[in-house]
């Protein structure tokens, strides 16, 4: 009985964090414009948007920044501040 009251507090610690993490980003899509190792702009709806790269960048349907070209369409999830890219999927829209 233990092991299945730990087990659902593991679950309950995870899906809280990931409340947590939706809540505090915003999502963007759009064909890239530029990008670098540092910086991705994408054009959006409501304008270029311009966000930061680093190592806590995760990729999806590419492997770094290297594989995303100008003219691609991709999702962003970005920091609330719109600054940083937490999360580049490389294929947009989700097929």
């Amino acid at each position: 009985m233990k092991t299945i009251k730990s087990l659902l507090a593991v679950a309950l610690v995870a899906v809280s964090a990931s409340y947590v993490s939706a809540q505090d980003s915003k999502a963007f899509s759009g064909a890239v414009v530029a990008v670098s190792n540092t910086s991705i702009t994408v054009k959006t709806d409501s304008g270029d948007k311009t966000f930061a790269i680093d190592s806590g960048t995760k990729f999806v349907d590419a492997a770094s920044a290297a594989d995303i070209k100008a003219g691609q369409q991709v999702g962003i999830r970005a920091d609330a501040g719109e600054t940083k890219a937490l999360l580049i999927r490389g294929k947009w829209p989700i097929q």
